[in-house]
């Protein structure tokens, strides 16, 4: 029975590391596509604003 304590104990002390490694690319991902979404956005800002200063927007 004190082995399914410590083994219990163990999973609790590990189980955040774990879910850590696991989560770490999918945060990193949409990091990826946030930024990407982010310097679209800020390009058709720009050119929208080059648009209106030769007077075609």
């Amino acid at each position: 029975m004190e082995d399914i304590v410590n083994a219990r104990s163990l999973a609790d002390f590990l189980s955040p590391y774990f879910f850590a490694l696991r989560a770490a690319p999918q945060a990193q991902q949409s990091a990826i596509v946030e930024a990407e979404f982010l310097i679209f956005q800020r390009f058709r800002r720009g050119a929208k604003e080059l648009a209106s200063l030769y007077g075609k927007g």
